[in-house]
């Protein structure tokens, strides 16, 4: 009876000439809730193994393959390696992941996919490679074609906690992602302990993906899985890659206050929403300081309010400049992203948010300032008004694959502004080289 699962990690190229990859936590969450469920389960990471095409594929043993793409690179690599695969076997394929999740009908038409998962899909996963091994019906979340009709199938849902089997950090060499990120330690690892965000940005796929819902591992599962990870890979700092690990203050604190007692050199990363940290009482900010905190990327996405009020990031200019003085004063390093180019608005607001971000990196140069291209991501509010603007949406797979937010691809947006951006980042964001 077949047991075998492959599980492809395409490659990713969303920061272009980013020289950094991660664990991917995507395909491991998955394979280590298979692997829980008794299926013997394989990780193949083209990031991590840049021969991954040679792993020899016995299909005699073969469950399904399954792939996880995000809008990008992720899609065509993924593709790459579905017709790899079709050359050998009709095996079936499985996509999950942000793509199919927000697209599922395109990938279902196209001849690289049987089947999707759409949201989060450990448990769905594992009531699929079930059904598959035993010969008995597809579960109705699973989406499929059949002949000429196509089933989306079911949007899973975060659950109000996280019930699921602890990474399985065997399944990965985990030595392979260690990095030395100048700001935090010469030996990081990634590391995600939740899933969403409840603010309503209306440009940021978190709202698409999760709907504003937020879900999180507790802090001693979070201090249990990043102590031994770092053990494995012989690392003293950690580089959270939730969508916002400070959603619960509380959660963090406690976490923070746990983590020092386990290891006393340990530092951290994270993301957060500007007001969770401006609502950080001193002492608080001092036990982060204290605890390891040394960079926060924090998107705070224009320098007009006008465009801070449209999208709604419910901050105020002049919160950016307190944002920045409060980390300044804690000697935590901001990374701070902003986004220009908005439909609707006039263009001279990008030479504004330009010429802000150029005062409040004079007055705060310890911090990092980065700048993309809006860019629409389907399911999320801002989709549908840039399409009434005049943006073409993706026909194809491959157009989706080529998406690249430090390009101009708004038709309102003068192509002038391509090497003003592009000269703006090499300045002041030091890891992303054009």
């Amino acid at each position: 009876m077949k047991n075998k699962i492959i599980l492809f990690h395409p490659q990713t190229d969303h920061e272009r000439n980013y020289s950094f990859y991660w664990i991917p936590y995507s395909v491991l969450s998955i394979a280590s809730e298979l692997e829980q469920a008794g299926f013997d389960v394989v990780i193949l990471d083209a990031n991590a193994d840049a021969e991954y095409e040679k792993y020899p594929l016995d299909f005699e043993h073969i469950l399904f393959v399954g792939i996880s793409a995000m809008i990008g690179r992720q899609i065509s690599n993924g593709i790459e390696y579905v017709n790899m695969i079709r050359q050998k076997s009709d095996v079936p394929i499985l996509w999950g992941g942000a793509f199919p999740t927000l697209q599922p009908k395109m990938i279902l038409e196209s001849q690289y996919a049987d089947y999707i998962i759409r949201g989060p899909g450990e448990h769905l996963i594992v009531e699929f490679a079930n059904a598959l091994k035993y010969g008995i019906q597809i579960p109705s979340g699973v989406g499929r074609k059949t002949g000429e009709e196509i089933n989306e199938g079911a949007l899973q849902q975060l659950d109000s906690t996280i019930d699921l089997a602890d990474y399985n950090y065997d399944l990965v060499n985990v030595r392979d992602y260690v990095r030395n990120d100048i700001h935090i330690s010469d030996r990081v690892l990634n590391y995600i302990s939740s899933r969403g965000c409840p603010y309503r940005c209306g440009f940021c796929t978190e709202t698409a993906l999760y709907h504003r819902k937020w879900t999180a591992f507790n802090a001693d599962r979070i201090v249990r899985e990043t102590v031994k990870l770092m053990d494995l890979g012989n690392a003293n700092a950690i580089k959270f890659y939730d969508a916002n690990f400070f959603v619960d203050k509380k959660r963090v604190l406690e976490f923070v206050q746990k983590i020092t007692c386990e290891r006393d050199d340990f530092r951290f990363a994270a993301s957060a929403h500007p007001q969770n940290i401006l609502n950080m009482a001193d002492s608080e900010m001092e036990l982060l300081k204290k605890g390891g905190l040394k960079r926060l990327l924090v998107g705070l996405e224009s320098g007009v309010q006008e465009e801070l009020d449209f999208i709604p990031k419910d901050l105020k200019i002049s919160q950016i400049y307190d944002l920045a003085r409060k980390l300044s004063h804690y000697g935590i390093r901001g990374s701070f992203t902003f986004i220009t180019g908005y439909p609707t608005m006039p263009m001279e607001n990008i030479d504004k948010t330009l010429e802000f971000v150029e005062k409040i990196s004079d007055m705060f140069p310890q911090h990092e300032y980065k700048v993309h291209f809006f860019m629409p991501y389907p399911g999320t509010k801002m989709y549908d008004v840039a399409v009434k603007q005049g943006f073409v949406e993706p026909k194809s797979l491959i157009e989706w694959s080529t998406y690249d937010y430090y390009k101009i691809n708004m038709p309102w947006v003068e192509q002038k502004y391509q090497n003003a951006i592009d000269d703006f980042n090499k300045k002041h964001c030091p890891y992303v080289h054009l």
